[in-house]
């Protein structure tokens, strides 16, 4: 995730409860430093809320070369499965 002004995307949001929420940032990598949290504020039913999200450690973050197509192919198969708009897994397939 980036920030980009009047930008969105699309995806799944899930209620963690509080105990299991160390389960959930060890899987993600937060643990060893693989990513970190990011609040994000989320649209759901009409209504804005904030939740957080795990995102690439800026220390491991990189633009460097194309991004890889199997890498864009989880993507679109992990879209595809959340029920996520056409639009937006056609636009996911372009690497955009």
């Amino acid at each position: 995730l980036t920030d980009a002004a009047g930008g969105k995307v699309y995806g799944r949001l899930f209620e963690i409860r509080g105990q299991d929420w160390p389960i959930v940032q060890h899987k993600e990598g937060f643990v060893t430093g693989m990513c970190v949290e990011r609040p994000v504020r989320v649209r759901v039913d009409g209504q804005e809320l904030e939740a957080t999200a795990f995102v690439t450690n800026p220390r491991r973050a990189s633009q460097d070369g194309p991004v890889s197509p199997r890498f864009v192919e989880a993507l679109v198969r992990g879209a595809q499965a959340a029920g996520l708009p056409a639009e937006y897994v056609e636009r996911l397939k372009r690497g955009a």
